[in-house]
């Protein structure tokens, strides 16, 4: 026995070791001042006694290999010796909340089953006196100890190759809530906290003071139903395929309130935008789910409504948070973690901020614009060449969008009190990101149609939890759904990536090679989204007949690709346009003849993004393509401006 003690504490000191340098060295490969200050010790504290037990196991499995003479046993019990290995790197190298939980679990059982099995052996040998009996007995316990490890190796293993990429968390830490803002049509340059030099988003500011700023994101498509599905599923516009063509989220993809519903939390979404709706498969994975404000025409501030009460009574917000509130005082369980969506619709078109919240436009301003039909003065001056908006006129709508903003700002300041009253505001995840931004003139456009220039895909990120976003900001290229991954390795969620999903994890974020951002426009479908004086004798418009009446311009689908400084736009006519975005925000320079280099590696980069997406034909695709939308449904398209 004093020889088979000392086998054990040698493999206990080595074991020890090697729980303590791991860790580092894991960390030094990803090295950042998050892990080595917060996720080092937190390792180190589970792996060290972890390995330092499992040394000694198998020093005594060798010292007890030098005593079976039998081949056979000798082969099982080495072979349980590299299991054991196999099975702890395994689990090192699992850092999701999830893995961390049930790999603790799983080392701890292994370690406990495997002793017992030892000490088993041990007595059984000593027990019987027959040597052919004592290898008989040994074979047979080492080779079903060795096949148990073994299942369980292999299943932590696959599942951690498989499911889902590694990640960092505080250790022991609670599954936080998680709170999503999506701030609708609010581009990230007419933010105070982004530069805007009006002070339009004070509560939101205070918020960025103590969260992760993201000040390089790009938005993977120019309009709200494509945007949502990319932030709810993680996947590209031609990987979910909700866009123009189709507009509804299929139900075969795993959704953010999907995984997170399967792993306890109570989900609740409350939009006040009405085209992202149960009908439109938004609900998906949501206990709760309602877009309060479906019942009102978006267009009825233009129908003459005088009585300013009912104007500011009837705002979206208003509506949504009577509903939000309603929720934390019937349905919100604070025994379980929320996964909470909100959708603010106010900065849409059209420009008609509630009247007391007037800062950056005038009372006649207000009055002029809030009687004016917005979309066809729009529609008239991008579409058909008419300078029907002024630059004056572009300014004052730039007022009231700002104006917008702000009341929508108020409005989060009014939710992140009820967090802190709730006692929820430091243990949620708060995200505060836009689906897209707004044209104001640039390119002679409005609104958010037919382009993937900047002022449509530059949308805010801020992200607050704890210390695992630190505050300050980053420059680096992200992209808005980005929060579908973080969200799930923040929490412990598992879940399987496709290779279609082109987001990352903001927690571990790969800075050792460029990143290529994707944006995605698929053309209008022009026998919606037309004049009445544009119909022909039957009431529609053709492809053919539009191509007549309008520029190429607008009848053509979009792809953008973007990497460091520079930004490729592509276009379904063969145009191709390069831009240095930061040398020249405005894109007005196309650099695409004279950066052949350039262009050519961003042509390597996009085939190599493409290739997954060859003889992708989702089953969905053939069978619910040809969906109409039904009658409801083309009306709050058309009241959100989307159907003329």
């Amino acid at each position: 026995m004093p020889k088979l003690g000392r086998h054990m504490v040698i493999g206990a000191k080595l074991g020890l070791i090697a729980g303590v340098v791991l860790p580092l060295i894991c960390s030094l490969l990803g090295s950042t001042a998050l892990q080595l200050r917060i996720i080092v010790p937190g390792w180190i504290a589970l792996a060290a006694p972890a390995f330092s037990i499992a040394g000694a196991i198998v020093g005594a499995l060798l010292w007890q290999t030098k005593r079976v003479s039998n081949p056979v046993s000798r082969l099982i019990c080495c072979g349980l010796f590299i299991m054991w290995l196999c099975v702890l790197f395994a689990f090192v190298g699992n850092f999701s909340p999830a893995g961390y939980k049930i790999g603790s679990v799983v080392v701890l059982t292994v370690l406990i089953i495997g002793a017992a099995s030892f000490a088993m052996l041990r007595v059984l040998s000593r027990m019987l006196m027959h040597r052919h009996a004592r290898r008989l007995v040994t074979t047979i316990l080492a080779a079903a100890t060795a096949t148990w490890t073994v299942s369980v190796g292999l299943l932590v293993v696959s599942d951690i190759c498989c499911s889902f990429p590694p990640t960092v968390r505080l250790p022991w830490s609670e599954q936080p809530n998680v709170l999503l803002i999506v701030l609708d049509t609010v581009r990230a340059d007419h933010m105070s906290c982004y530069g805007c030099p009006r002070k339009t988003t004070p509560n939101i500011d205070a918020l960025a003071a103590e969260a992760h700023l993201y000040r390089n994101v790009m938005s993977p498509s120019p309009w709200t139903l494509p945007s949502h599905a990319s932030f709810f599923t993680g996947l590209p516009s031609s990987g979910h395929r909700c866009n123009n063509v189709r507009m509804f989220l299929d139900d075969s993809f795993d959704t953010l309130a999907e995984l997170l519903k399967a792993a306890g939390y109570q989900t609740a979404g409350f939009s006040s935008n009405s085209g992202i709706t149960r009908e439109k498969g938004f609900a998906q994975g949501f206990n709760i789910y309602k877009t309060p404000c479906s019942d009102i025409i978006h267009k009825w501030p233009l129908h003459g409504v005088d009585n300013r009460a009912e104007m500011d009574a009837k705002s979206y917000a208003t509506l949504m948070h009577n509903e939000l509130k309603k929720w934390f005082a019937e349905d919100y369980h604070p025994d379980k973690p929320f996964f909470l969506f909100l959708n603010y619709y106010e900065p849409h078109i059209p420009y008609v901020p509630p009247s007391h919240q007037l800062q950056w436009a005038s009372e006649e301003i207000f009055e002029k614009w809030r009687m004016i039909d917005q979309y066809k003065s729009w529609y008239n001056h991008i579409l058909q060449g008419e300078d029907t908006l002024s630059t004056q006129d572009i300014m004052e709508l730039e007022a009231l969008y700002d104006d917008e903003i702000t009341y929508v700002d108020s409005k989060v300041g009014e939710v992140l009190d009820l967090l802190r009253k709730t006692d929820n505001y430091e243990d949620t995840l708060i995200i505060i990101t836009s689906d897209h931004g707004e044209h104001f003139g640039e390119h002679h456009l409005m609104e958010h149609q037919f382009s993937l220039y900047e002022p449509l895909l530059k949308v805010p990120l801020i992200m607050k939890y704890r210390d695992r976003f630190p505050a300050g900001n980053s420059n680096m290229l992200v992209q808005s759904h980005d929060i579908y991954p973080t969200i799930l390795e923040l929490v412990g969620v598992r879940w399987k990536r496709l290779p279609l999903q082109n987001c990352r994890n903001l927690l571990r974020p790969d800075r050792s090679e460029s990143r290529l951002g994707i944006a995605e426009y698929w053309r209008v479908k022009w026998a919606a989204i037309t004049f009445d004086e544009w119909l022909d004798q039957e009431g529609v418009v053709s492809e053919s007949s539009m191509s007549e009446r309008l520029p190429a311009f607008f009848m053509r689908d979009l792809k953008a690709f973007q990497t460091g400084d520079m930004k490729m736009i592509q276009s379904s006519r063969g145009e191709s346009e390069l831009y240095d975005i930061v040398k020249d925000p405005a894109e007005l320079q196309n650099l695409f003849y004279h950066q052949p280099d350039i262009a050519k590696d961003f042509d390597e980069q996009i085939e190599q993004w493409w290739q997954p997406f060859e003889g992708y034909n989702p089953s969905f695709l053939e069978t619910d393509a040809d969906r109409k939308l039904s009658d409801t449904e083309i009306e709050t398209m058309r009241g959100l401006g989307y159907i003329r």
